[in-house]
């Protein structure tokens, strides 16, 4: 509660007059002016103990990039007038008001309600947690001013922006769309991984008679397992060994893979799994449908970088990875020790998928690439050169720097 600088310079003038001057009407006025001084003190108090602020944002979740639309629910408790009120809303950092920063001026009459609505556009994913208003009460006359803050909380989640992914390089699909394999593992019979002698139980349709001829024993075939095991996704946003500046960037861009990957196999009815490095409570059962997409862009929404091992950090997931899957590992860097430790889950997978963001980032969809000329690390030209050795095991390598564009992933 102040007293306004205007109102301090009129109340000196008159007891200026007063002082100087004397006289009734000099008295008169000083008197008055206490007068309304005093009353006004007591209607701001009374105003801002009687105001009631309420605040609604409506979509609770969205996607960055999308408008949230804000409303604020005023309502005057007080038989009497607040004849001036002042709202702002002081936003958090990567949220756009889109017609300026929101700020209301006001009257009230007494028992009124007022709604005032307003947008923001969310340009970051991440849990926002809005911030308390600012929120200024004054008296008819301009005497006093009473300002606080009005916690009215409210949050919200926005999701990564899922990029346009028509196809990834994985087999994911289904080779016989609508036949059910009566074998319980699925097995692929476009793809053979190999030969073995006949066993009682195997139908006559698995013998290979060409080598059986030529070997004068029963020999039958192996297929691949088919792509409708399941799918698991590990984001690695461990930051130990890189700048905060990197892992900004890294984050934001490594979430929007995850997000289109796994997007991409929702629409494609693929039972997916998402760990995020390090653990935090905050994680992914495995399933599929709409809903349990959802629950994994909530993850990716809330997921934060941290320190930690991801080596020791796999070595404990690996045995909860769902056997013969197909997994994708998204990280910004792999040690010698690190890709070991991938061809040991070769025994437990069926293929490994690892897109490695070495510079933190890519090009978006319409971005032109930026003049920079970079040599690559020492270890992704390494990786480079073992790709070929890599894919005969079943392991594919995606190295994305900052001017590959969207088709590296896609």
């Amino acid at each position: 509660m102040r007293l306004r600088p205007g109102a301090v310079a009129l109340l000196f003038f008159s007891l200026v007059l007063l002082v100087f001057f004397g006289g009734r009407t000099s008295f008169l006025l000083f008197l008055f002016l206490i007068l309304l001084g005093l009353l006004g003190y007591f209607l701001t108090f009374k105003s801002f103990s009687r105001l009631k602020v309420e605040r609604r944002v409506s979509p609770l979740k969205l996607s960055s990039g999308d408008d949230a639309r804000i409303e604020l629910l005023i309502e005057n408790l007080s038989p009497m007038p607040i004849p001036w009120l002042e709202i702002r809303d002081n936003f958090q950092p990567f949220m756009i008001p889109n017609d300026g920063p929101p700020r209301f001026a006001l009257s009230l009459r007494g028992k009124e309600k007022r709604t005032l609505s307003y947008s923001a556009r969310l340009k970051k994913r991440g849990e926002y947690t809005l911030r308390p208003l600012l929120v200024s009460v004054g008296d008819p006359w301009g005497f006093w001013r009473k300002e606080g803050t009005f916690d009215a909380p409210a949050s919200l989640v926005v999701f990564p922006p899922v990029l346009p992914i028509s196809s990834i390089r994985l087999p994911l699909r289904k080779p016989f769309e609508g036949r059910k394999s009566g074998i319980r593992a699925y097995e692929d019979y476009t793809a053979i991984s190999g030969l073995r002698e006949y066993l009682p139980f195997d139908p006559l349709k698995r013998v290979h008679w060409k080598v059986t001829a030529h070997l004068g024993k029963l020999m039958v075939k192996d297929f691949e397992f088919s792509s409708s095991t399941t799918l698991a996704v590990w984001l690695d946003l461990v930051s130990t060994g890189h700048g905060k500046s990197f892992m900004e960037v890294y984050e934001e861009f490594s979430c929007m893979i995850a997000a289109s990957i796994l997007h991409y196999a929702s629409l494609e009815h693929i039972p997916t799994l998402l760990t995020v490095f390090p653990r935090s409570e905050n994680s992914s059962s495995l399933g599929r449908g709409q809903v349990h997409f959802l629950n994994q862009m909530d993850v990716l929404a809330r997921a934060k970088s941290a320190e930690g091992d991801l080596l020791e950090e796999m070595g404990q997931e690996a045995p909860h990875l769902p056997w013969q899957a197909n997994l994708v590992l998204i990280s910004s860097l792999l040690t010698r020790q690190t890709l070991l430790k991938l061809v040991e889950l070769k025994l437990r997978i069926r293929h490994l998928s690892l897109f490695l963001l070495y510079e933190g980032s890519f090009l978006l969809p319409g971005e032109k690439p930026r003049y920079n000329f970079l040599l690559d690390p020492i270890e992704v030209s390494e990786l480079r050169r073992m790709s070929g050795l890599l894919e005969e095991q079943n392991i594919s390598v995606h190295l994305i720097g900052g001017n590959e564009p969207l088709e590296a992933i896609a």
